[in-house]
């Protein structure tokens, strides 16, 4: 059963990252006076409800229940109402995500953050999760602008860290920019994999260029992360263990493998990344073609359950 957490010291830490005014005297009265003149206006106005798109796949295969749960969080909160809370400081899943994974918009970090906890919390019997771990979505910010460098030390560096525990990383990745990009990049979900038994990496991109187009620019922002944990792999295998065959082989290149592709006009390509997690944790075999609407609103549909009922969720284990 996915636990969840609802530490205080870690809401302090998400806190701390935030940068906060100070106030003077006058100011805090005025904001006081603006909250009451909120909560006025908030009596008066009409209880609202939350329309579901019937149309939508998503909507359509989640269960009845599910949806009279979601719309209670919706009329009883606000959309920044935390709905589940997870391990990490960045992994919580609001109201207004649940709402854009129902509705097929594009996921947040947050979420994906989130998705690992729940999975590794689902699967915590499968032999292969305790040899797997998923790195944070920011890796790829963190890493690029080394800011803040705390945070990097500590959801990065730490982890690796304890690489003796593990066989397989995982890094979901938000690309936002690279030198050398032939195009705009946008806001686009990517996956980037390390076998540590045969130090090959695995990139995973539901959007690869079409005909005509020769440069991946998310493959070539992917290998800032590549470079970055590779020499800190091999300082750590260095004074550890004194051996590893990432030590006697040169830099790795990843490689572009082929993937789920998702539709032009969607942005399902961080649902791809949250399914192409789990089949990694259990080793499945590698899915390929189209991810149709309906393959996206049934995996949707999965995590709106996994998220608002948890306790209620049987896996296979």
């Amino acid at each position: 059963m996915a636990m969840r957490v609802k530490a205080r010291s870690r809401r302090e830490e998400r806190k701390a990252i935030e940068v906060t005014p100070q106030l003077n005297t006058r100011e805090i009265l005025e904001v006081h006076e603006d909250e009451d003149r909120r909560n006025e206006k908030k009596k008066r106005e009409p209880k609202k409800n939350l329309q579901f798109n019937e149309k939508l796949e998503a909507v359509r295969k989640t269960k009845d229940k599910i949806k009279d749960v979601v719309a209670g969080y919706f009329e009883n909160n606000s959309p920044g109402y935390v709905v589940w809370d997870g391990l990490c400081v960045f992994s919580y899943v609001t109201v207004r995500d649940i709402i854009s994974i129902i509705h097929h918009e594009r996921i947040s970090e947050a979420v994906i953050d989130s998705w690992a906890d729940v999975l590794i919390a689902m699967y915590d019997e499968v032999r292969y999760i305790r040899s797997t771990i998923i790195f944070t979505s920011k890796s790829w910010d963190l890493i690029h602008t080394r800011k803040p460098l705390q945070i990097l030390h500590s959801l990065v560096d730490d982890k690796l860290e304890t690489i003796g525990q593990f066989d397989v990383l995982i890094f979901p990745l938000l690309v936002k920019t690279c030198e050398g990009a032939t195009r705009k990049m946008g806001d686009h979900w990517t996956i980037l994999i390390l076998d540590l038994g045969s130090c090959e990496w695995s990139f995973y991109n539901s959007m690869r260029p079409r005909r005509g187009e020769s440069n991946d620019n998310h493959l070539v922002g992917a290998k800032i992360v590549v470079e970055h944990v590779e020499t800190k792999l091999r300082k750590i295998f260095k004074e550890k263990y004194g051996c590893h065959r990432l030590l006697t082989t040169g830099p790795k290149k990843p490689e572009s493998v082929a993937c789920l592709q998702q539709n032009p006009d969607s942005v399902d390509c961080g649902v791809i990344v949250c399914e192409h997690m789990e089949n990694t944790l259990l080793r499945n075999p590698k899915k390929n073609g189209v991810y149709t609407k309906s393959k996206a609103g049934e995996y949707r549909a999965k995590m709106v359950e996994w998220f608002v009922d948890p306790a209620n969720v049987k896996v296979k284990k």
